[in-house]
């Protein structure tokens, strides 16, 4: 090995996978990241084949899992590590040991802000491509705020999908955590809905349809979203039919992080009240049923633009919880009946009870047998109060759409005060 890696401190070293440009077939390969350079070698006492100035060195994250891509000097190498901790190790000390946003993006405008951190409009230097970059002040961060970062920031890296707002950079460093994902310009789902005018059941299903997808996709990989709502829920832009995605992975979580790595059972009692599943609330453990729960309460308030359960106190609510929800009255008329089964199978007070993601998915008023669904809801007009309400309370909480805090989220009433946290 080169003397001007030798003398230098080894931050980082370790087997990598690296791809063929023909036959794809993956060969082994040793990196050593030094304080001053990056080296490439064959065996892990060979001298490198290739050195690289960490000044001049750019990482960026794969579309594919475990990929990272390093780039220098107009050229492009994809590695692939072997698991997930290897994956956030690399990808952690090479961003930390060169480079911070600014160095690659200029920030515009606030889009919003929130308890821990600010999200920014910005362009990408290279390609003029805009994004959103949401900066997360680490000092002072208490154990269980630290927690839910690391948490969201394996989350984001890890996954790709069409119906999950995508994750293009992370800059990690001692002060602040800079996450940089698709700039979704169409907004909130419901805020949408509002300006449309003319909002009817097939467009309620097709927008539950991409929700489910990134759902099934989420829990196909052993992850639980836990905070689905329409603030969550955003549009890549103003055009029908709507591209929908699920974001903030603040209260995400891996099935086993808390109970041991075969359990398949949360304990965290986390959400946003009005979405929250019974079993959450319970003091049993709870799993991937708790999305298909918030979801249905999403699809409800669509159809007919009031909550599916309501009470002016914690007790009043939790009764609520246990009738079930109503689906006759003002607005339900317009609703088919295909419909009306779906969402009761959706909000079933029993999880066992409930749809999977992939069931839903197959269900007929999804995979589009049902009867026609162009008749128009009343529903708008019962979502722009909502939304107003919801952007009243994010007002006084400091918390915006675009910038959620990092842990319990606020909401109209003190439901979760009254739940002992046992993370």
């Amino acid at each position: 090995m080169e003397a001007s890696v030798e003398n230098s401190k080894v931050q980082r070293s370790g087997w990598l996978s690296k791809e063929g440009k023909r036959l794809k077939a993956r060969s082994r390969r040793y990196l050593v990241l030094s304080e001053s350079k990056l080296s490439h070698h064959v065996k892990e006492s060979s001298p490198p084949t290739w050195q690289i100035d960490l000044n001049d060195l750019r990482v960026t994250i794969g579309d594919r899992p475990l990929q990272f891509i390093i780039s220098a000097g107009g050229r492009s190498v994809a590695f692939f590590a072997d698991d997930t901790d290897d994956y956030h190790g690399w990808v952690r000390a090479l961003k930390s040991s060169n480079s911070s946003v600014e160095d690659f993006y200029t920030l515009g405008k606030q889009l919003g802000k929130g308890s821990y951190g600010e999200v920014f409009l910005a362009t990408n230097k290279l390609t003029n491509e805009q994004v959103a970059v949401k900066i997360i002040r680490k000092n002072p961060v208490n154990r269980k705020q630290k927690k839910f970062l690391q948490r969201e920031q394996a989350i984001m890296t890890t996954v790709n999908h069409e119906n999950i707002v995508r994750t293009v950079d992370i800059f990690d460093s001692s002060s602040k955590l800079a996450i940089v994902s698709e700039y979704m310009q169409g907004g909130e789902l419901f805020d949408l809905i509002i300006t449309s005018q003319y909002f009817t059941e097939e467009k309620a299903r097709h927008i539950t349809r991409q929700i489910l997808e990134g759902v099934r996709y989420l829990h196909s990989r052993n992850i639980v979203h836990r905070d689905i709502k329409p603030e969550n829920v955003l549009c890549a832009s103003k055009t029908w039919p709507l591209n929908v995605k699920l974001t903030d992975f603040g209260l995400s979580n891996f099935l086993g992080d808390n109970n041991g790595p075969n359990d398949a059972m949360l304990l965290s009692h986390v959400g946003t009240s009005y979405y929250i599943a019974p079993e959450i609330v319970g003091k049993g453990g709870y799993g991937p049923a708790v999305d298909i729960w918030a979801s249905g309460v999403v699809l409800y308030i669509m159809l007919c633009g009031r909550f599916p359960f309501w009470g002016k106190t914690d007790i009043e609510y939790m009764k609520s919880l246990t009738r079930g929800p109503c689906m006759v009255g003002e607005g339900w008329d317009e609703v088919s009946e295909e419909g009306k089964k779906f969402l009761q199978h959706m909000l079933q007070i029993d999880p066992k009870q409930r749809l999977t993601a992939e069931q839903a998915l197959n269900h007929p008023w999804i995979y589009g047998d049902a009867p026609s669904l162009d008749r128009r809801l009343s529903s708008i007009s019962g979502l722009a109060v909502i939304a107003s309400k919801n952007k009243m309370r994010a007002k006084n909480t400091g918390t915006t759409a675009n910038s959620k805090s990092t842990g319990q989220s606020d909401d109209t009433n003190s439901i979760n005060e009254a739940v002992t946290y046992v993370t």
